[in-house]
């Protein structure tokens, strides 16, 4: 069977990582596979060689409008050549608003569409979302990361659906190293991009303002880049932390560098299932998290179990959060042990199971 899936750029991102596991897997199990990208960039994810990547080679235009009119028609345009000449038998699309306008290109030809929608539909809502939404009847199966995320849903597009969790990916060069709980570490990580809007650095920043008055010497470090950056880095200033807040940047390595800490903090306010959150709870780290819509930390949390959650917006709950772990160090090594289980509940063989079975029942239906 010939598989092709369409994203907009191979980046260092989470949707990116997964369809570039997933194309993997199915190249592994026999599957002839394709991935169709729509934007310029460097490839930033490991690829098998035989999977054929088609760059398009479009560049987004500065100017919104022009972008929206005449960049759309003129990506669905080459997307739709480039779909003819590998003539798949199953299309797989992360749930961009590109791959979505292609369910409408679609209609006349007809094949088979997978789309798998990896935001929050409570919250990512503006207009041109609620327009790609409208699309998912086209649409011959469709993929939710959390039961949330399909309850915004109709009926009708419920049924269609399948909810399938982002994998724990190389659990093996994850925990490739001994792995002890450093319970005299200072530092606090948080790995995310900075984008305000959505993963919220800025309650963490408030937060930490509070823990570091009762807890002096604490070190804030964040991995990552983004918009906002410069956003924060004002704020860090401002609160007078610069000496406390450190700013790694991004990097490929982010596990072994951050395994070796204290905790790791997740502050968004939404979240598919965050990647970061399951990586730093392979490697047995104690980890926080917002209780993020729609529901995906929770999926992965048991409260004071194996992490804790606390409420969206709430910098008090979290600066408290973080202070427990701090102060109580064998309750936080046991969460960090019990977080590990999450590789055999979450393993690449059981969700690349799951994906299979509905590519299949979608290509035969």
């Amino acid at each position: 069977m010939k598989v092709t899936l369409l994203l907009p750029k191979i980046s260092y991102g989470g949707a990116s990582k997964i369809i570039s596991w997933l194309a993997n897997q199915l190249t592994y199990s026999g599957y002839q596979v394709s991935i169709v990208v729509f934007y310029t960039g460097e490839v930033q994810q490991k690829i098998d060689n035989s999977i054929n990547i088609i760059n398009l080679n479009d560049k987004q235009s500065a100017n919104k409008i022009s972008r929206l009119l005449f960049g759309t028609l003129k990506t669905q345009k080459k997307l739709k050549s480039a779909i003819n000449k590998i003539d798949p038998d199953i299309i797989i699309t992360f749930g961009d608003t590109m791959g979505s306008l292609y369910l409408l290109t679609n209609i006349l030809n007809r094949r088979k569409i997978i789309i798998s929608e990896r935001s929050d539909p409570y919250s990512v809502n503006g207009l041109n979302h609620k327009l790609r939404r409208k699309l998912f009847g086209f649409a011959d199966g469709i993929v939710f990361q959390t039961e949330g995320a399909k309850q915004y849903f109709s009926k009708r597009i419920q049924n269609k659906g399948r909810v399938i969790v982002n994998p724990v990916i190389n659990p093996n060069q994850m925990n490739n190293k001994h792995f002890e709980y450093n319970q005299y570490s200072k530092d606090i990580v948080c790995v995310s991009r900075f984008d305000v809007k959505q993963k919220r650095q800025d309650l963490m920043i408030r937060a930490f303002r509070k823990v570091i008055k009762i807890h002096d010497g604490m070190k804030l470090r964040f991995y990552g880049d983004g918009k906002d950056l410069p956003m924060i880095e004002k704020m860090v200033k401002d609160y007078d932390l610069s000496g406390s807040v450190v700013f790694e940047g991004k990097t490929k390595n982010v596990i072994d560098r951050i395994r070796k800490s204290r905790m790791f903090v997740l502050t968004s306010d939404y979240e598919g299932i965050p990647n970061a959150l399951i990586e730093a709870m392979t490697i047995g780290l104690p980890v926080i998290s917002t209780d993020c819509s729609p529901g995906g930390a929770k999926v992965l949390i048991d409260n004071y179990e194996n992490g804790i959650l606390v409420p969206r917006e709430d910098e008090d709950e979290l600066a408290d959060a973080i202070c427990y772990i701090i102060e109580n160090t064998s309750h936080a090594s046991k969460m960090g042990e019990k977080a590990k289980t999450i590789i055999n509940k979450f393993s690449e063989e059981k969700v690349y199971g799951e994906w299979n079975d509905f590519i299949e029942y979608v290509a035969n239906h």
